[in-house]
C-alpha cells in the first residue's frame, strides 16, 4: 500500500506566489475566515469571529482588488486553490517610521505547517521595494505564537504595542504588536 501524502508534503516550491484577481475572491474569503479561526479562536471572542462569512468577505476582496488602490494582494496558488495570501501597501507617510505595511497575512490551516507564509512574506518584501520602499512594518495579535515565531525568526523587531481597538466592545484584554524590519533586503537578499 502506497503512503498517503500530507499537505505537509506538498512541495511549497510548486505552489505559485501571483497577484491576486477578482476571480480569487471566494478562495481569499475562505482563507481569511479559517485562518482567524485557526490562528486567533483562541484569543477572540466568537462573536467577533462570527463577523466574518463567506460570502462577506469575498464581495470586500472583489471590491478591493477591484478598486486597484494600491495594495499588493499576493495568494499562493497551488494549481487553482488558495492556499494563503498577503496584503501589504507602501505608506510613504511612515507610519511609525517604516515606509511600508504589512496588513494580513494568512494560510489556510492544511497548509500552515509548512514554509508558505515566509515564501509569501518575502514575495511581498520584493514587490513593495520595487514600490520603493525600504522598510516595513507589520501588525500582530499578541499570543499569535505562530505569526509571532515567524517575524522573529526572520528578524523582525518590535516597535510599538498598544491595546487592541475591540477590548472595551468585546471584554476582553489584547494587545496588537507592531514589529519592523528596517530593511527590507533582509528579507529577500
Amino acid at each position: 500500500m502506497a503512503p498517503t501524502l500530507s499537505i505537509m508534503d506538498t512541495d511549497i516550491s510548486m505552489i505559485a506566489i501571483r497577484d491576486a484577481v477578482a476571480a480569487d475572491s471566494q478562495g481569499l474569503a475562505e482563507v481569511q475566515v479559517d485562518a482567524q479561526y485557526a490562528d486567533l479562536g483562541h484569543l477572540l471572542p466568537q462573536e467577533y469571529l462570527a463577523r466574518f462569512s463567506y460570502p462577506e468577505q469575498a464581495s470586500e476582496w472583489r471590491e478591493l482588488i477591484e478598486r486597484q488602490t494600491g495594495e499588493v494582494i499576493l495568494v499562493a496558488d497551488n494549481n487553482g486553490r488558495i492556499a494563503g495570501y498577503a496584503l501589504g501597501w507602501a505608506d510613504h507617510g511612515g507610519t511609525l517610521g517604516h515606509d511600508a505595511e504589512l496588513s494580513s497575512l494568512h494560510i489556510r490551516p492544511s497548509y500552515q505547517h509548512t514554509a508558505l507564509a515566509e515564501k509569501l512574506l518575502r514575495e511581498m518584501a520584493r514587490r513593495l521595494s520595487a514600490k520603493e520602499c525600504g522598510s516595513l512594518l507589520a501588525w500582530f495579535l499578541e499570543g499569535n505564537t505562530a505569526i509571532e515565531a515567524l517575524y522573529g525568526r526572520l528578524g523582525a523587531e518590535q516597535v510599538e504595542e498598544h491595546e487592541w481597538d475591540g477590548n472595551e466592545e468585546y471584554d476582553v484584554h489584547l494587545h496588537e504588536v507592531a514589529v519592523a524590519w528596517s530593511d527590507l533586503h533582509v528579507l529577500y537578499d
